[in-house]
């Protein structure tokens, strides 16, 4: 006969047992483990793995770069509501645990890098969903979360992942200015923190005085010329004069040249005084150009000789600066050549032709109407054919076979057939370079595409 209290004690001993095997029932990281052996997903993962659903080889066709932060932004709005849902609670981390080898994980992983979802982060890390996933989209994670200047998420995935620190990457923090983080690189990059003269050049680009001097105490590569240069382009006189004092790359003729033409009047003067490299023609075109009243002025006054140069011209007919050109007319008479308006021409700068056909004696040559077919330039071209006699030469037929342009072959049927004749084609190369007829004599091209032109003017709509 049992006594009442070995029943009692019995009784006690099972709900010890039951208490024991619920807390085992209810334990969530058993219940992960047993997840991790089961297949399919929750119900209402369905329409969204539908969604998200990336082939195979998804990270090694597509141009992640470019591609992969606008693809996340589209399904932002499939997954914000989800996240919203089962990101309190151990739902989410069961769902999570469900993804181990699906795509769906590594979206989770882009998604919440660049919405700043660290809580969703260290969950999934937790459930070391991503252990299946390729190391060079955990990097490329990692690569964004850099982009965005969020630490605690670089420090959350630099965790998981073994990553080098990419050259885009890091000029990025450089123009952002971003010292701690750059810093931070520095410390934990696995291969040893490599930088290149670009780094210090950037940051001269960017004004960043605190990276340039970090830059020159800890590492050894430098910077080029493009430093002071760009510095001296964005108006940055404390960059260039740190350089100037403390580096002996110097500058080129660009530094005056792009700061006259970007308006920095202190800059230009600061060069003038403290640097020998002067400046070039370009500095006269460019200021004008961009109605920089006060730097012409004072170029004029300071820098005559470097500006007043018969190149002047050229570039101004270039880049179609007509009230320069007229205003160099009345102060250089001398220098002036057949090259202005080839490269008016060039241009498409119709009025300016215009204007050196009127003005000027020096005319041009048949590269004018050369380059002007070229290019398309029609209206450039019909006024050159009813107003000047230099014509064209063979060159244009030339280039018409090499790229087959049927519009150029048209219009030198109808009002060039000079250039097909024995004698022109005697005085142009022999060979045209073409992928297509590499190898054949210029008259049998000449002949095909004669014939080519021929058919198609026939049988055109």
């Amino acid at each position: 006969m049992v006594s009442l209290d070995e029943r009692n004690t019995v009784r006690s001993l099972k709900q010890i047992d039951m208490e024991c095997a619920l807390a085992v029932l209810r334990s969530e990281e058993l219940l992960r483990v047993i997840t991790c052996y089961q297949d399919g997903l929750y119900g209402d993962m369905g329409p969204l793995v539908n969604e998200l659903r990336w082939p195979n080889d998804f990270f090694t066709r597509m141009d992640l770069e470019t591609t992969l932060p606008d693809l996340i932004s589209y399904y932002h709005w499939i997954l914000d509501p989800w996240i919203a849902k089962h990101r309190s609670g151990p739902g989410l981390g069961l769902v999570l645990n469900t993804l181990r080898k699906d795509t769906l994980c590594s979206v989770l992983v882009m998604e919440a890098v660049l919405y700043s979802r660290l809580d969703i982060l260290h969950e999934i890390h937790r459930t070391a969903v991503n252990e299946d996933r390729p190391d060079q989209f955990t990097g490329w994670a990692l690569h964004y979360a850099i982009l965005s200047n969020n630490l605690a998420i670089v420090e959350c995935l630099w965790a998981k992942t073994y990553y080098v620190c990419r050259e885009e990457t890091r000029l990025h923090v450089i123009q952002q200015g971003n010292l701690h983080l750059l810093e931070w690189l520095h410390a934990h990059d696995p291969c040893g923190y490599t930088c290149s003269v670009q780094d210090m050049d950037v940051a001269a680009l960017c004004g960043h005085l605190h990276i340039v001097q970090w830059l020159h105490e800890y590492h050894t590569e430098g910077c080029t010329k493009a430093a002071m240069n760009l510095a001296a382009r964005n108006g940055h006189l404390h960059i260039i004069q740190w350089l100037h004092e403390h580096r002996n790359e110097g500058c080129t003729v660009h530094a005056m040249d792009w700061a006259a033409w970007r308006g920095h009047l202190h800059v230009v003067k600061w060069l003038h005084e403290h640097r020998r490299e002067g400046c070039s023609v370009n500095a006269l075109v460019l200021a004008h150009e961009a109605h920089q009243t006060d730097i012409v002025e004072w170029l004029l006054m300071h820098r005559r000789s470097d500006v007043l140069q018969p190149n002047a011209m050229v570039q101004a007919a270039r880049r179609g600066n007509l009230a320069l050109i007229q205003w160099l007319h009345l102060q250089i008479p001398e220098g002036w050549s057949t090259r202005i308006m080839d490269e008016a021409a060039m241009g498409g700068h119709l009025e300016l032709v215009r204007w050196l056909h009127a003005n000027r004696s020096e005319g041009c040559t048949t590269s004018a109407m050369d380059t002007a077919l070229d290019r398309g330039h029609w209206t450039v071209v019909q006024w050159l054919h009813l107003n000047r006699r230099e014509g064209c030469s063979s060159k244009a037929l030339e280039r018409a076979v090499q790229v087959a342009n049927l519009d150029v072959l048209e219009w030198l049927h109808h009002h060039a057939k000079y250039v097909w004749s024995t004698e022109k084609r005697s005085q142009s190369h022999r060979t045209v370079e073409s992928s297509r007829f590499r190898c054949i004599d210029i008259k049998c091209k000449l002949t095909l595409f004669k014939l080519v032109q021929i058919v198609w003017l026939k049988h055109r709509p």
